[in-house]
């Protein structure tokens, strides 16, 4: 506990330090976004180091979810920061001013930093407990089974949209994809989501077979990747990373230098693949002698990994434009976008007695902006972002502090999770499963949009886990 505490106090002795710096230092406005690319990479690093020995050398979700979040909110401010001779396309100083951008990264800086205190805090205090209960469902179920039961339940629903929206994509272009997939019924739509509970869960219960392990694993990597193709990105980069963590997180040995080589080296793949879907929706003849052309072009022309960091940073706009554009002439909407958003967990049957789609597309706080008039006209076309959100809802002070909560609650998920995967704790793991999918895509979308899918993929896992205990 006193080697924890330790840890604790050093990230906040980082953080003290890094702010008087930011306080105390009176330069120009470009210096001052230099300093605060370099004093948040800083910051980072010192969460990662904290974070990977409160969990004794192991990989864990707050990792991850600290370097998505970070990734999306500060990727053009690294770009800046450390690649401007390199890469001189920088869009947030084309959609603000550099007084605007100093201080809304400001304000961003304040939240991450507030997250990641909120995790180490529950991380290094943490002592998961495992009830009698947990137990005998951990022992008495065939874990393997129950996973191929949620997929056989799912998976085809999932699988029928999949391929018509990838075909509409490759007909009539992205645009029209995204607007069939939004038309849908939900119902059916997160439904068949719910098989990707079954795949995590059948990954992480072949952990003794390796082999099989690794053929699954690709199997659904493989199968996400292929379908963003239809334009739908953000939300199959949050399932690609969300199964890479369980895969390392629960293998029983560990990885050799051959296969780190082969996963660098696939890595560096698919991200260029990732950066070449970002291109390749927005053409309006799709072929895949096109695709391959887009690919090639992104190795010829652009840095793949850079190129990323310029794509996925788009997302701090939104946050921007909160605190600029937004704040500025409306009143912060006080949790209005968390609660209407609850309203997207029931099925909107009869919209004619109670319009529950109407009340979640209220809850959509980056629709909000649109309509507002509170973004740029260069770039309307703008995802979610959760630190944009918590400023929505709570202005700038608020924002920060609701943030140290929602850091409490992942790291609540982090070491719990940890825990399951070191113990073998199946039951547990079906409710943070739904959560790592959820939390993830919600770096970059709207409370509404993600917990519907946790909170119906974690019912029907558990009710799928009941039945099968019954009959066994």
């Amino acid at each position: 506990m006193l080697k924890h505490a330790g840890l604790l106090g050093l990230f906040l002795m980082v953080l003290l330090i890094c702010n008087v710096i930011l306080s105390t230092t009176n330069v120009d406005y470009m210096s001052q976004l230099l300093l605060l690319g370099h004093i948040s990479t800083i910051e980072l690093i010192s969460f990662l180091f904290c974070s990977y020995k409160l969990n004794q050398y192991r990989l864990n979700f707050s990792i991850i979810f600290i370097l998505v979040l970070f990734l999306f909110h500060f990727g053009q401010l690294m770009l800046f920061t450390y690649f401007r001779d390199i890469y001189s396309h920088i869009r947030f100083l084309l959609l603000m001013n550099e007084q605007e951008a100093v201080y809304g990264f400001r304000m961003m800086n304040y939240t991450f930093s507030a997250i990641c205190m909120g995790i180490l805090w529950n991380e290094s205090r943490i002592k998961p407990v495992v009830t009698k209960r947990v137990s005998t469902y951990n022992q008495s179920c065939n874990w393997l089974s129950i996973a191929k039961t949620i997929i056989y339940a799912t998976f085809i629903v999932k699988f029928s949209l999949d391929i018509t929206t990838l075909f509409v994509s490759f007909t009539a272009g992205g645009v029209a994809a995204r607007i069939w997939v939004n038309t849908f019924p939900n119902i059916l739509l997160y439904y068949g989501k719910i098989s990707l509970v079954g795949f995590a869960l059948w990954i992480f219960a072949l952990k003794q077979e390796p082999k099989k392990q690794l053929r699954i694993f690709i199997f659904i990597e493989v199968y996400i990747l292929i379908m963003m193709l239809s334009g739908i990105r953000s939300e199959n980069v949050g399932y690609l990373v969300v199964f890479l963590f369980i895969y390392i997180a629960s293998r029983q040995k560990p990885v050799k230098l051959k296969s780190s080589i082969l996963y660098v080296v696939t890595g560096f793949l698919t991200l260029s693949f990732i950066v070449t879907v970002g291109k390749f929706r927005t053409a309006s003849n799709k072929s895949m002698d096109l695709l391959f052309t887009v690919w090639e072009s992104s190795y010829k022309e652009n840095n793949v990994i850079l190129g990323l960091f310029d794509t996925c940073g788009d997302t701090g706009y939104t946050s921007h434009a909160v605190i600029h554009n937004y704040l500025p002439h409306h009143q912060a909407s006080y949790g209005a976008s968390y609660y209407k958003g609850i309203a997207a967990v029931v099925p909107n049957i009869l919209p004619s007695v109670i319009d529950f789609g109407r009340i979640t597309e209220e809850s959509s706080f980056p629709i909000i902006l649109q309509k507002s008039g509170s973004l740029s006209h260069s770039y309307e076309n703008i995802g979610g972002s959760l630190i944009g959100e918590f400023f929505f809802n709570f202005d700038l002070l608020g924002g920060v502090f609701v943030a140290l909560f929602f850091g409490l609650f992942i790291g609540w998920v982090s070491r719990n999770s940890s825990y399951c995967f070191i113990t073998n704790n199946y039951y547990s793991l079906v409710l943070y499963i739904p959560i790592m999918f959820a939390t993830i895509y919600w770096v970059r979308d709207y409370f509404g949009g993600g917990v519907r899918e946790a909170v119906w993929g974690i019912l029907f896992a558990y009710y799928i886990v009941k039945r099968k205990k019954r009959i066994a």
